[in-house]
């Protein structure tokens, strides 16, 4: 089974979807780790027109044993933020926007699905009732959109091996 890479896998999502087209010279693509570096990033930066994905790059994970049974799962958790930069205080420009981030978004999870169904770019575990989204904003530069989380779930290989222990 391939490994999930999820920047990597951003990234490709970033530089493809129309709606976005990141490249080196038009960045709509960028990793962060925390909201207080979300914030600073999004305060700092001038936005050109169009969408950013921001994907946060720390790992997150449980492990799960909902059968009871030696057989532990490793639930990854995964983040990302969709934005965009608006006027101050221009509430249905906000509206349209966050319309326009679903919308944005359900092109993202169709990517996901199929690469799911084709059991490609390690996606074949994705859980799709993980997938939850919230409204954001206003953060940053008067940045709104959407922040989206989900999970993969991978066997966590957890195998004892004597040798890796020195008992007196």
């Amino acid at each position: 089974m391939a490994e999930f890479k999820f920047t990597e896998y951003m990234l490709e999502i970033a530089e493809a979807l129309k709606e976005i087209l990141h490249t080196a010279g038009d960045k709509h693509f960028s990793r962060i780790s925390s909201l207080p570096a979300l914030e600073e990033y999004l305060q700092n930066m001038t936005f050109n027109s169009g969408w950013q994905i921001l994907v946060v790059d720390n790992r997150t994970g449980r492990y799960d044993d909902s059968s009871k049974s030696d057989n532990l799962l490793d639930r990854q958790l995964y983040s990302f933020y969709l934005v965009k930069s608006i006027k101050l205080n221009d509430f249905d420009a906000r509206e349209q926007l966050i319309r326009d981030a679903e919308i944005v978004l359900k092109k993202i999870l169709s990517k996901y699905f199929y690469d799911k169904r084709s059991c490609l770019n390690g996606l074949r575990d994705l859980q799709r009732n993980s997938i939850t989204y919230d409204t954001i904003g206003p953060i940053g530069n008067e940045c709104h959109g959407l922040m989206v989380h989900f999970s993969i779930i991978e066997p966590p290989g957890i195998i004892y091996n004597e040798d890796d222990w020195s008992w007196p």
